[in-house]
């Protein structure tokens, strides 16, 4: 039996969002919820959501046909990973919702099903709403950030940004550091990130360059491509004397 239509999506676009935004899910006891992929769909537009609760990434989606009705459930990440290679190789996929579930449909392959989730989701929607102005904007190439990042040898990293350029240092090293040249506005600060929080937030990031809104030394920082805006990620830094 049919259920009820929330997206038609190109496989392979679907397939990239999916992969993309789930790098921001974690397995905690307890909280299955932060495991799972949130879905919000809509005739205009289908948006994906995922929180670690230390980043958080969301990329919204044009369908190819709309929806029927508006439509809200977190989807089980796991269900949704061993589903993406067929997803990827489907041209139009049909999301059909059902109790406890949604279908992927896919004219030329087995249709896929994918578990939701009973909890609630966090409330990301007032989190975004309630960000606070944006004090300092980088732009930088994703390519060069991410070769400083893998060479990194310590866990935690240090940005230290200034008028034309972003120095990436140890902690404890407060002297020295990388230059990268970079494109600056706003105020000077030093702000200090997880690697394993900064560097997937990046790495997600869509086109040549990314662009990194600041909030001071302990707000939540937005990244997202340059050029398009239609994935964006907040990643939680930590206190500089961690």
């Amino acid at each position: 039996m049919p259920g009820l239509l929330i997206a038609t999506l190109k496989g392979p676009v679907l397939a990239d969002a999916v992969e993309q935004v789930l790098t921001a899910t974690a397995y905690e006891l307890g909280m299955a919820v932060l495991a799972g992929l949130h879905i919000e769909a809509s005739a205009e537009a289908i948006a994906l959501t995922a929180t670690d609760r230390y980043r958080l990434s969301t990329r919204t989606l044009v369908p190819a046909r709309p929806a029927e009705q508006a439509w809200a459930g977190t989807v089980d990440g796991d269900d949704l990973r061993a589903a993406v290679a067929d997803i990827r190789r489907s041209a139009l996929v049909r999301v059909e919702a059902v109790p406890h579930g949604i279908w992927l449909r896919m004219s030329e392959r087995e249709d896929r099903y994918c578990r939701t989730l009973p909890e609630g989701f966090p409330d990301h929607r007032l989190m975004l709403d309630s960000l606070d102005e944006v004090t300092t904007r980088v732009t930088i190439s994703k390519d060069l950030l991410l070769r400083v990042l893998e060479e990194h040898p310590d866990e935690h990293v240090v940005l230290h940004i200034t008028d034309h350029s972003m120095n990436i240092r140890s902690p404890n090293d407060e002297h020295s550091g990388i230059p990268l040249s970079a494109t600056a506005t706003g105020e000077a600060l030093q702000i200090r990130f997880e690697m394993t929080t900064l560097y997937p937030a990046v790495s997600t990031a869509i086109g040549p360059e990314v662009m990194l809104d600041l909030r001071g030394h302990d707000g939540p920082v937005t990244i997202r491509s340059a050029d398009r805006g239609d994935l964006t990620t907040l990643a939680m830094p930590i206190e500089l004397d961690h």
